[in-house]
């Protein structure tokens, strides 16, 4: 299979700020905090945000009614 035909299990800064609907300066900040979607780093300058965690995530910022509400420590898969 070539790459263009796999599907995309993440998502750049950028792509994730924009489908949240913020700057990505917002989510780097959001980032250096804890707060926003859980980040997978393979290097210092390469940061992606796989889909499961992105969507356990936005779940869990609407139960708890804002992003403020959720820190990452306590986004938990299958809980």
């Amino acid at each position: 299979m070539t790459p263009s035909l796999l599907p995309k299990l993440a998502l750049t800064p950028a792509e994730t700020a924009f489908v949240i609907g913020i700057d990505e300066g917002t989510l780097k900040n959001w980032r250096s905090e804890g707060l926003g979607p859980e980040p997978t780093t393979y290097s210092a300058r390469t940061v992606r945000y796989h889909l499961s965690d992105f969507q356990v995530w936005l779940l869990a910022v609407k139960e708890a009614g804002g992003v403020r509400a959720v820190r990452r420590e306590r986004v938990q898969v299958g809980a």
